[in-house]
């Protein structure tokens, strides 16, 4: 983790967001890809240079640590629709370099985007921090590697498509991230990152209680202090468009019940918890705030 920003390294920063959690004390449970506890976040800043929203201090000392720890029964339950998400993003990458036929995917969670990636034909691997998560991909069987990237089996080999799908606001080096990216993109590759827009019109009309802030969430890109962390890392924006969204209709209730809060959100979240056909129902859903960037290696 850099001094000061975690992207330019300039010391000054002023306050984001109080945040909610006041020590570095998180567990793996905090972590939760379905975490629905909105606002409740370690205190943000924002770097008086580049823009950049990072945690100071984050929510735990060893990140990964937590991330290998993590189970997540509620996002493995969601496969159906979450795999949709994975082909709709995949559908938005492809028209950029389609004579891909390699794919790393960094941060690959339960291995959904190596599986939509399978189903295309392309050769797909990906890497995942959580032994549960990598559990559930390799009894689907996905080659999903338990670790964090640079991956030692990966060593030496590169890629057409280097995917990291909403993962760099989890991790508190986002420049050595994008390095690490880089370098695993082949001649003419790319490189695909996606993350929340922390200037869209859903944060400023949500305020704290964004679906994207949340204790998981560490870091947040104004699109100049991405574009910032890109040039450090040897990379080159060529496009961004907005992520496409498909849920449940239980996951949307489950959303919409966490924004409630207390006895409301217990009442609201009961019959949707027992209901299975709900998980069933998909729902596409343009929520516009989220970019997809597609970078190639300057």
């Amino acid at each position: 983790m850099a001094a000061g920003c975690w992207v330019c390294e300039h010391e000054a920063s002023e306050p984001y967001l109080s945040g909610t959690l006041g020590g570095a004390d998180a567990t793996a449970d905090d972590l939760r890809i379905t975490d629905a506890r909105y606002g409740m976040t370690a205190p943000l800043v924002r770097c008086l240079d580049c823009g950049f929203i990072y945690a100071e201090p984050p929510p735990a000392d060893d990140l990964v640590a937590l991330y290998t720890e993590l189970d997540d029964p509620d996002y493995v339950e969601g496969h159906d629709y979450r795999l949709e998400q994975m082909r709709d993003l995949l559908g938005q990458i492809l028209p950029h370099h389609p004579t891909a036929r390699t794919l790393l995917d960094v941060g690959a969670g339960s291995g959904l985007l190596v599986e939509a990636a399978q189903e295309l034909g392309l050769q797909a691997v990906g890497v995942e921090p959580s032994v549960r998560m990598v559990e559930e991909a390799q009894r689907r069987g996905l080659t999903v590697l338990q670790g964090i990237h640079p991956h030692p089996e990966l060593a030496g080999r590169t890629f057409d498509l280097v995917t990291c799908a909403d993962v760099i606001e989890h991790v508190t080096d986002p420049v050595g991230l994008l390095r690490g990216l880089a370098e695993s993109c082949a001649d003419g590759g790319r490189v695909v990152v996606t993350t929340p827009d922390v200037e869209s019109v859903a944060r400023r009309l949500m305020g704290a209680r964004w679906w994207h802030f949340r204790t998981a969430h560490v870091c947040f890109f104004p699109a100049s202090a991405m574009e910032r962390a890109l040039e450090r890392a040897g990379l080159r924006v060529m496009t961004r468009v907005r992520q496409k969204w498909t849920f449940s209709l239980a996951y949307l209730g489950l959303r919409a019940g966490g924004l409630l809060g207390g006895e409301r959100a217990r009442r609201w979240l009961a019959p949707i918890e027992a209901s299975r056909r709900l998980n069933r129902i998909r729902v596409p859903v343009d929520l516009r705030d989220s970019w997809v960037y597609v970078c190639e290696r300057r």
